[in-house]
């Protein structure tokens, strides 16, 4: 009978720890967005031209557009390896509203690790967690905007 009791007061006690702890893991890897102004007096069409050419060039594939809110999603680009953990895909986020002096754009890369331990180079084996989002290569796709956005209006 003790040992019922001190069963139930465990699985109590866990039952109580793992909503809190799950609720931690949401800011384990908070969003990292980075930003831009644009500099050149250019329209919506011009600009979502730019965000376009850039993204297919490094992404291939629009997931999903929605130009009239001024968000765009790419699919998931994928680089799998053979150790565990070292696998990854990414996914960009790109949001351009008009600011103040003319137009911002917000672009984010989200991140996912394979942490599959034996299949690592089968994506459909893939197990996907949440990893830091890859500011560097946000920021780079912020360079590469600016570039395409110049080059369009030149």
């Amino acid at each position: 009978m003790k040992h019922r009791l001190a069963m139930v007061a465990f699985l109590a006690a866990l039952g109580l720890t793992f909503p809190a702890i799950q609720g931690c893991a949401s800011w384990a890897h908070p969003a990292q967005w980075q930003d831009m102004d644009v500099e050149y007096d250019v329209g919506f069409p011009i600009l979502w031209n730019a965000i376009k050419l850039t993204l297919i060039e490094k992404f291939h594939t629009i997931e999903r557009e929605r130009s009239a809110e001024g968000t765009l999603v790419t699919g998931w680009e994928e680089e799998l390896n053979y150790l565990a953990g070292q696998g990854f895909r990414e996914q960009a986020h790109i949001h351009a509203k008009k600011g103040e002096k003319g137009w911002r754009v917000y672009v984010r890369v989200v991140r996912q690790s394979n942490e599959e331990p034996i299949y690592t180079l089968e994506s459909k084996h893939a197990r996907w967690q949440a990893a830091d989002d890859n500011e560097s290569r946000a920021q780079y796709l912020v360079g590469l905007i600016h570039s395409k956005l110049k080059a369009l209006v030149n």
